[in-house]
């Protein structure tokens, strides 16, 4: 049996610490989103500066300043669904389900967007957005493959991932150089997916089940290689070494916790958003009770790309600017085995969205209230 401690950080208090984790968290903040119902979903912070963000129903993109509390949004064509963000410098990638990928250029307001050519079954359906370098890496969930596109020439690479078009990629992340990136692809159907482009190699470990099949939605990757993942339906948070081909396994202490995003605070530390509890969690691996542990052995695929080349088109969104003053609350913590929960001031908020900025503070979406949150 777990025994789970309320810890109650009021904002005045100095100090408050975990008996579990060496994290400090004290306060919330939450900025309603100027755009109504616009359903904010996946982010990525920039620095310490602020936030990019997908407003998939609003048809917009967003940014907030956290520290001058403005938002600036780029109203999108109707029926884009941006999904997510993908800073690099003044620039910032995101695929919409409307069948692009667009890159938009925040110093001069100028998106660039990308057909994404049907190779497979009916339509496309990009999900997951990566940039480095010149490149933008994306999932087609549709279609199922992992695309590339060259922004210096408009190629468009399309690996389709072993089983394609019956699989299900949704985000993704990036290691190694820019010039020779790793990929690495949460999917729907169970498995952690590693695509090394330079030789069209897919490394897939299928993640453990002892209920229903894991559903993956988001990865992370830490300064060792490790990835994390989260298990959206059995409420698991876990952690997959690929030297070893070890999977671990943690149970959120709230059940039907429906863990949808989760990242690395640091080797030891993982933060998580908790989209049916409405909390925003954090995890000791050094603490946490080990749920499962397990060793997988990958399956290896070889496939072969397909290149294409698609023009892409120009246009410059309308751009608002809007000063939105946060509400500041302190919090509660709950403390059980190795697990601290924040729960979310504002009811029902969904959060979905989840990035840690360059001061270690946890951004995230509050896509049923149309807000944004940090937690610092």
């Amino acid at each position: 049996m777990r025994t789970t401690v309320v810890v109650l950080c009021v904002l005045a208090s100095a100090l408050c610490i975990s008996a579990q984790t060496d994290k400090v968290f004290t306060t919330f903040s939450e900025w309603p989103v100027p755009a109504a119902a616009s359903e904010p979903l996946y982010m990525s912070a920039s620095g310490n500066n602020g936030v990019y963000f997908a407003e998939q129903f609003a048809g917009k993109f967003g940014f907030l300043d956290t520290n001058t509390n403005v938002f600036t949004e780029w109203t999108l064509a109707a029926g884009s669904q941006p999904v997510n963000a993908a800073p690099q410098g003044q620039n910032v990638a995101f695929a919409e389900e409307n069948g692009h990928v667009a890159l938009l250029a925040t110093d001069t307001a100028i998106l660039t967007e990308w057909s994404v050519p049907v190779i497979l079954g009916t339509s496309s359906q990009p999900f997951g957005a990566a940039y480095t370098g010149n490149f933008i890496f994306f999932t087609d969930y549709l279609q199922g493959v992992i695309g590339m596109v060259n922004t210096s020439n408009d190629e468009i690479t399309l690996w389709p991932m072993p089983g394609a078009p019956d699989r299900r990629p949704n985000q993704m992340v990036l290691s190694g150089p820019a010039s020779n990136p790793q990929v690495w692809v949460a999917d729907s159907l169970g498995k952690i997916s590693m695509l090394e482009t330079a030789t069209g190699v897919f490394t897939e470990w299928t993640v453990p089940s002892e209920g229903l099949r894991p559903v993956l939605q988001n990865l992370s990757i830490a300064a060792d290689g490790s990835v994390a993942f989260q298990d959206f339906v059995n409420a698991k948070i876990g952690v997959l070494n690929p030297a070893s081909n070890l999977i671990r396994e943690w149970a959120v202490p709230t059940s039907n916790a429906s863990p949808v995003n989760v990242a690395f605070l640091s080797l030891s530390l993982l933060a998580f958003a908790e989209e049916s509890a409405n909390r925003i969690g954090t995890m000791d691996l050094r603490v946490a009770p080990l749920d499962l542990e397990q060793a997988v052995a990958p399956e290896i695929t070889v496939v072969s790309p397909e290149v294409l080349v698609a023009a892409p088109t120009f246009t410059v969104p309308f751009q608002t600017r809007t000063l939105v003053p946060p509400l500041i609350t302190g919090v509660d913590r709950l403390i059980s085995g190795g697990f601290d929960e924040y729960p979310i001031p504002t009811p029902l908020s969904g959060p979905v969205g989840l990035s840690v900025n360059s001061n270690g503070a946890i951004l995230f979406t509050e896509s049923s209230a149309n807000k944004i949150g940090l937690l610092q």
